[in-house]
């Protein structure tokens, strides 16, 4: 249970909370994600990251912003 947010030396080392294949890179809070009342943090490798941030922004903002997504996409990965 990691309830403080991972320093970014640290977030390496963990593998991604998702896939559990490539070492992570982001830390997310799932506000629903409670365990006896803390939230909890969950690290993503780039790629689940990546996932993430289309889920949310799709769900938010609709189509409107798939150049941010792809600008996003393309500053972690190097590719669109």
């Amino acid at each position: 249970m990691r309830t403080q947010p991972y320093s970014a030396i640290g977030i390496r080392r963990v593998p991604c909370a998702r896939c559990g294949a490539r070492p992570s890179h982001a830390s997310w809070n799932i506000c629903a994600d409670k365990i006896g009342g803390r939230k909890q943090f969950r690290a993503l490798c780039k790629e689940c990251d990546i996932g993430m941030n289309e889920i949310a922004m799709r769900f938010v903002f609709g189509a409107t912003r798939e150049g941010d997504l792809s600008a996003y996409a393309e500053k972690l990965l190097g590719q669109a």
